[in-house]
This record gives C-alpha cells, sequence and structure tokens, in this order.
C-alpha cells in the first residue's frame, strides 16, 4: 500500500505523449520529422480558394484562385450556426461559389470546412474561420 501512496504523491514528470502518429513510426511523436525523411513529392500545395469577406457576416464567397479546376466541392459548418449547403460538381479556374450563414457570433462558436478534390483526384480539405 505505500508504494501506491508514494505514487500519488509524486509530481507528473511532463506533458503526456502525443499520439499523432508520423511517417517514420520508430520515431516518438514529439520528434519533428528530418529533412532526409520528404521528398519532394511532399511539397506542400497552395490552397486554390480564396474568401471574399464583402458581405459578411451573411454571405461569403468562395473563389477559385488556382488555374485548375477542382471538382466534389463541399462546404460544411461545424459548431453553431445554420449554413446553407453547398455542393457543386465543379469549380473552374476564377469560378466562385455564395455561401449563406446564419448564426450568432460565429468568429467564436463556429468554423467552416471546405473539401475538394484536384484533378489527380486527391482530396484535400481547408478550414476558415468567420
Amino acid at each position: 500500500m505505500r508504494a501506491s501512496s508514494e505514487a500519488a504523491t509524486r509530481p507528473a514528470t511532463g506533458p503526456p505523449q502525443s499520439a499523432v502518429v508520423h511517417k517514420n513510426a520508430r520515431r516518438p511523436a514529439s520528434v519533428a520529422p528530418r529533412v532526409d525523411d520528404m521528398t519532394t513529392s511532399t511539397l506542400a500545395y497552395t490552397v486554390p480558394f480564396s474568401l471574399d469577406r464583402s458581405r459578411a457576416p451573411r454571405v461569403y464567397r468562395l473563389v477559385n484562385d488556382s488555374p485548375e479546376t477542382v471538382t466534389g466541392v463541399r462546404v460544411t459548418l461545424v459548431g453553431t450556426g445554420l449554413l446553407v449547403p453547398v455542393a457543386t460538381t465543379r469549380l473552374d479556374p476564377a469560378q466562385s461559389v455564395d455561401l449563406c450563414v446564419l448564426g450568432v457570433e460565429l468568429s467564436r462558436s463556429a468554423i467552416a470546412v471546405v473539401r475538394w478534390f484536384r484533378p489527380g483526384g486527391d482530396e484535400y480539405l481547408w478550414r476558415f474561420s468567420f
């Protein structure tokens, strides 16, 4: 019984370990990947959209600023509020879609998540705050 009471009074030895799984599973999650682990195929992809907030807080315009057509665009609201469902089969370069949103203090209570596919079929997600 003495051992358990000593363990209960011992201070914690640091933050809990992260549950994030990296590509190199042998390395602890708290250690950043080495530069030599990365290849040219893992370079970042720029989000193809800009968000026009000129008619906020009720209407936001999602604009495809990239030179490629994106497909399967879906926008969902996470948190409190209401977003008129958005689903378009394709958004060509320079095309846009309006997002109609209702809610109180959306900047504190909600985010939107945009999902789309690149021409090669890769799926991407982007979140934005109001």
